[in-house]
């Protein structure tokens, strides 16, 4: 087995008994630079984070993973829960045409003293200590004859996840 720590300031010690208890632990106790984080069990797959930390460590994709485990051929990626190593904050639309040509014919249909209301409330769960928390944020925004309703939308959408991801760093730093 390989471990890799690819980001700074992440470190491990792999824990092997063959008997505890009448089970049989393998683990990789995490520590990051603000303390303990968890362990990662290999046995039963899955990462325990410790009541000490504010971090969801979980599963992530490659690209954003902080810790990377090679056995066998399988790789495991571990990192925080929503974090992103690119650092790319920008919200991906995937139908950005659609939502586009619909906000036109919106407009069209609308007239002259059209009135127009948005309302976005994005909710998220997130993990502190491994127990589960929301944050949402609610924006309401009702314009009179918009030139561009996306645009619009877009703003509003930027702004509603912008003041989700401060609600989130507020409750993590309580």
């Amino acid at each position: 087995m390989v471990i890799e720590f690819i980001k700074e300031g992440y470190q491990g010690k792999e824990w092997k008994d063959k008997e505890t208890n009448g089970d049989v632990k393998h683990r990789l106790y995490v520590v990051g630079p603000e303390g303990e984080i968890g362990h990662y069990d290999f046995i039963e797959n899955v990462f325990n984070n410790s009541a000490k930390t504010s971090q969801n460590f979980s599963f992530v994709e490659d690209d954003n993973a902080i810790i990377s485990l090679n056995t066998e051929g399988d790789k495991i990626h571990l990192g925080v829960e929503g974090y992103n190593n690119n650092d790319n904050d920008d919200f991906e639309i995937t139908n950005q045409s659609d939502i586009r040509e619909l906000s036109d014919k919106i407009k069209e249909q609308l007239g002259v003293n059209g009135r127009i209301e948005i309302n976005i409330g994005p909710t998220v769960e997130f993990k502190i200590g491994g127990k589960s928390n929301w944050a949402k944020s609610n924006i309401s925004i009702s314009v009179e004859n918009p030139d561009d309703i996306y645009e619009l939308y877009e703003n509003a959408s930027n702004l509603a996840h912008s003041i989700l991801n401060e609600e989130i760093q507020r409750l993590r730093n309580r």
